[in-house]
């Protein structure tokens, strides 16, 4: 098994001249000038609780996590117009249109609750990840995601109960098997980022306690560790109790299942204020790690993880 771990930090200090601020509105402009998308639902909820991040700052409590999670949503958002923006086929405005649907927070969803929205921007996000690296992909197909120049097909599937993870990876694993055909090869990404609590494995870092804040700031290499070992310890052990399973299911075209789990976490010190965005992957097969080539590179930065 191979894994990925990555943290981003955003700044989001509400001063003027904010670079997330600012590619906020440019995504809000870019879905309702150029797509003709009104926006409605999830995304002026978030851009509320942007707005009150001012109020809260400075301590985590129950409207901090509204905030933040406020902050990571549409930064997925956000991520689409970057690396997206130039697809106008009728399936990705349809799916996009879908994707900034729906009920804002992931916690004001009861388990058999509809969310949809989080589905269909779970399958934009990867086309947006591996469309990042310069490759050419296929929007429209009855498959999540095609490869324009590999026989290649990605199907995604965001999975909220435990107990139903296996038995969502042999769905989407059934529903390619004509579409891949003999030689083609199939990835399975799952998300599995609501079988995890949030709201309690949330990492917060707060430097402003240390009597002597500024003379001993974390560099950012320390605070990655601190981050990605929490997103480590959160995950890992699920993961391991499923892999023999996940395993299992990788035979013939099936390249691979890729596990992914997405954390916030929260940084403040006598300069900064930042969200932390991370992401580990987990890329479980009973192959080797793909080679260089497939999508545009997307496991070189892959380790080997013993079980």
């Amino acid at each position: 098994m191979y894994y990925q771990v990555k943290t981003e930090f955003i700044d989001i200090a509400p001063y003027l001249g904010n670079e997330f601020r600012r590619k906020v509105d440019s995504c809000c402009n870019w879905l309702t000038l150029e797509l003709n998308i009104p926006l409605k639902g999830r995304v002026p909820e978030y851009i509320k609780h942007i707005q009150l991040y001012e109020r809260f700052r400075g301590c985590f409590c129950d409207e901090m996590y509204y905030c933040l999670q406020s902050f990571s949503e549409i930064n997925q958002i956000v991520k689409l117009k970057e690396y997206l923006s130039d697809n106008r086929e009728k399936e990705f405005l349809e799916t996009i249109k879908k994707s900034i649907s729906g009920v804002a927070f992931k916690n004001k969803i009861n388990k058999e609750g509809n969310d949809d929205a989080r589905n269909f921007l779970f399958e934009l996000s990867i086309a947006s990840e591996i469309k990042k690296l310069g490759v050419d992909i296929d929007l429209s197909s009855r498959a999540d995601i095609v490869f324009n120049n590999e026989n290649v097909l990605v199907e995604c599937k965001r999975v909220r109960s435990k107990n139903k993870l296996i038995a969502r990876i042999k769905e989407a694993i059934e529903q390619s098997a004509e579409d891949v055909g003999d030689n083609g090869k199939l990835f399975v990404f799952v998300d599995v980022t609501e079988f995890f609590d949030d709201s309690k494995t949330i990492a917060v870092v707060n430097e402003t306690d240390h009597p002597l804040a500024i003379a001993f700031l974390m560099s950012e290499a320390e605070l990655r560790e601190v981050f990605e070992s929490k997103m480590e310890d959160v995950s890992r052990a699920f993961i391991r109790s499923h892999v023999e399973k996940i395993q299992n299911l990788c035979v013939g075209n099936v390249s691979g299942v890729v596990i992914n789990y997405n954390a916030v976490g929260f940084h403040i010190s006598a300069i900064k204020e930042e969200m932390v965005l991370g992401n580990i992957k987990y890329l479980v097969s009973n192959k080797e790690l793909p080679d260089k080539n497939c999508f545009g590179g997307y496991f070189n930065g892959f380790k080997k993880f013993e079980i």
